[in-house]
């Protein structure tokens, strides 16, 4: 299990190095592929857990919509057709539905079957949307601003958001063994292995790599701006793990999926991110229309 694990974790870090690093058609090619990769099985994970639980769904009519949306956002970002392309996409899915609904007849089966997989597909599109946006916008600030070198944008979303998650693991694990009794159960009834200690720690940890983007790069503006995003990004990441948690242990299954060898599900990886996206998006949405100086862009 090492083996695959170490594996999958150096290409997957090797493909988001070259994704963030490489301003290039080769950069944004890895990252585009990756987005219609995460937008294809994660939803796939999420309709395969439901199932396990009976609640059917439209599985592979979903991916491939939740995957042609995702694309559109390349396609058409920044082009004067973009609003006119999501609107098309969107309306097509309802549209499908009702016509859909004009075959049910009595059919409880189908109708339960179709609004499973309308739950499913805007419980993941959504965070998703924000994800790809969030790198979209970065990309632009290397071209129009020439103030980074790099998606310096994306980065931060990235470590700021998994820096929380292996800070608390950290700490947990060595104040369950340093501690006389163990550390102090968080919520063990969702995930046995959240303690107060390890959130402490991911907490510290979190707004620690804030205020280095602070002192070293100056892309977080201000120590105020460093602490409230690192509390936001910490306690938003623990909530969307814990989410995850939750409905894995609803859908009685240990892990979302199979899909990286060694590793897991794609949900697992990015439980977190699709919680904190809409975060970080919030905060870029204040910064740019209310003049609240959060970080330089």
């Amino acid at each position: 299990m090492f083996i695959p694990r170490l594996c999958s974790t150096v290409v997957l870090l090797a493909l988001f190095g070259a994704s963030i690093f490489l301003n290039n058609l080769i950069g944004r090619s890895i990252f585009v592929l990756l987005a219609l990769f995460l937008s294809f099985f994660v939803t796939k994970e999420l309709c395969a857990m439901l199932r396990n639980i009976g609640m059917e769904t439209f599985l592979y009519p979903l991916c491939i919509f939740n995957t042609a949306l995702a694309g559109c956002i390349f396609l058409f970002y920044n082009s004067k057709y973009q609003l006119l392309a999501f609107c098309l996409l969107l309306a097509v899915l309802p549209v499908l539905a009702l016509l859909f609904l004009l075959g049910v007849k009595n059919s409880e089966t189908k109708l339960k079957k179709l609004f499973h997989t309308f739950a499913a597909f805007f419980l993941f599109i959504i965070p998703i949307f924000f994800i790809i946006n969030i790198y979209i916008y970065g990309r632009q600030l290397i071209v129009s601003e020439e103030k980074y070198s790099f998606n310096v944008l994306f980065l931060f979303f990235i470590l700021a958001t998994k820096i929380g998650d292996i800070g608390a693991y950290v700490t947990g694990t060595l104040s369950n063994k340093l501690l006389p009794g163990g550390n102090h159960k968080m919520i063990p009834s969702i995930s046995p292995g959240k303690s107060y200690e390890g959130a402490a720690g991911g907490l510290f940890f979190t707004i620690l790599l804030c205020l280095f983007f602070h002192w070293k790069t100056g892309f977080v503006v201000s120590v105020t701006s460093a602490i409230v995003t690192g509390i936001l990004f910490f306690f938003g990441g623990m909530a969307g793990d814990l989410a995850e948690s939750a409905l894995k242990r609803a859908c009685k299954v240990k892990d979302s999926g199979h899909t990286i060898p060694g590793i897991g599900g794609i949900y697992d990886l990015v439980d977190s991110p699709m919680m904190t996206a809409p975060i970080f998006y919030i905060l870029l949405i204040l910064e740019l229309n209310f003049n609240l100086e959060f970080f330089r862009i």
